[in-house]
């Protein structure tokens, strides 16, 4: 329960963020000798390819879902087909699809290009043969795109943000620990022999060897090093976190098929894994053994609990933990799930924040797609991802859309200035 409450400063022994911390620590307590330099430096090598690499990909999939999405006119999904298997019912929401028409049991398609597909061949039809339109409008049903399940696509979310969690936690930990160290120059590498007997004896009697006597542990760092460590490792770190959620709550949420919904939810959570993946593969077996080694900065103190006696221990177990009411404060601290509900709540900051970005809202109720405008121009690389995540009306748009909810009887669409204008009335940075 101390380790619950109080917690212990350690760093990730199989990150490259971890190393990117430890390493420099252990080899400036080395004299910046020749092999701990060399070391610290692969290790910080190894933290900006992990950099580039994630940054890429993220990169990547923003261009897919900002860019690539709408010059194919594939609008966001909101909440097109929620309510399908009810529809057409008088009151019920969401009942008209992309296309404009009704949703029937038989009319969904979760696949965007199946029902693009479908809409094509009836568009060529029309234009091959715009004397039969009526008959052809009659005939070929295109169906509508939509959700097959809403309570599967928020299972999906809040297991992908559990899954996601414990790297936000894991940088809480790197920021504690750099907050909580002593700021000195303090030596992470020590070495203690036993004072209970000589060496020779004790590697006899306990099979050690002189490895056993190097002890790698988290202590105080400098200042300036504690900068650098939070501006080159912590903050880059919770923006590739937060970059990543919001990216793929989008990603999920614009995932229509059950089957696609559980597996996408599994596989966008490794990309925080890579950074596991260069360490595991490019980190030098002495740096592996380091890391494992490396014991954590407690914060926390059992002397008292260790040196209690038998008696002590029992009348304290009687008097604090022995008799408990429901009413009482501890218990219910333990009863409440913090971490469960945080989970919640940052899944449903997420899910509120895709239909602010990228939804509006219909009189009757209904959230639909806001119009799509494609940007002017693609860049591949460079700033554009942060324009899209937090100052999108800075980038330039078509005219035209190429997208745009086909029934005027229920709604009269916007151009995208009125549309990020009304959003501006709830986050600023929009």
């Amino acid at each position: 329960m101390k380790r619950e409450i109080y917690g212990s400063c350690h760093v990730s022994p199989h990150s490259v963020y971890g190393a990117a911390i430890a390493m420099p620590q252990v080899a400036r307590s080395a004299g910046w000798s020749r092999t701990w330099t060399a070391l610290a430096v692969r290790a910080f090598v190894h933290l900006f390819l992990n950099y580039a690499i994630q940054y890429t990909v993220l990169y990547q999939i923003a261009l897919k879902g900002n860019c690539m999405n709408y010059y194919a006119g594939r609008m966001h999904l909101c909440n097109f087909g929620k309510y399908f298997d009810q529809c057409p019912n008088p009151g019920v929401t969401d009942c008209l699809g992309p296309g404009g028409s009704n949703y029937t049991k038989d009319t969904l398609y979760s696949s965007f290009t199946t029902w693009n597909s479908r809409k094509f061949f009836r568009d060529s039809l029309l234009k091959v043969y715009p004397e039969r339109a009526s008959e052809i409008l009659q005939s070929v049903n295109v169906g509508e795109f939509g959700i097959e399940s809403p309570v599967c696509r928020i299972f999906c979310l809040f297991l992908f943000m559990m899954q996601i969690v414990e790297d936000f936690t894991e940088s809480l930990n790197m920021l504690h620990l750099i907050r909580s160290v002593p700021t000195a120059a303090d030596s992470w590498l020590n070495y203690e022999p036993p004072s209970w007997a000589s060496k020779s004896r004790a590697k006899q009697v306990l099979g050690h060897t002189e490895m056993d006597y190097v002890i790698f542990r988290v202590s105080g760092m400098p200042k300036a090093w504690k900068i650098l460590n939070v501006l080159v490792i912590v903050v880059p770190k919770f923006f590739i976190w937060g970059t990543l959620a919001v990216n793929g709550f989008q990603f999920l949420m614009e995932t229509g098929g059950i089957q696609n919904l559980i597996l996408n939810s599994l596989a966008m959570t490794f990309i925080l894994q890579i950074d596991e993946l260069l360490a595991s593969r490019l980190c030098t077996t002495a740096t592996k053994e380091t890391m494992n080694k490396l014991k954590a900065y407690q914060l926390f103190s059992l002397d008292e609990e260790e040196h209690a006696r038998d008696e002590e221990v029992l009348e304290e177990f009687d008097a604090r933990d022995g008799t408990w009411k429901v009413t009482n404060r501890k218990f219910l601290s333990l009863l409440i799930p913090r971490r469960l509900l945080i989970i919640i709540g940052a899944t449903a900051f997420f899910y509120w924040y895709y239909f602010i970005r990228f939804c509006n809202k219909l009189p009757d109720g209904s959230y639909i797609s806001e119009p799509i405008y494609p940007p002017k121009e693609i860049q591949r690389f460079g700033m554009f991802f942060i324009k899209w995540l937090f100052y999108p009306s800075s980038i330039e748009r078509v005219d035209e859309p190429t997208w745009v909810y086909p029934n005027k009887n229920v709604w009269d669409p916007p151009t995208w200035q009125e549309s990020m204008l009304q959003k501006m009335g709830f986050l600023p940075f929009l």
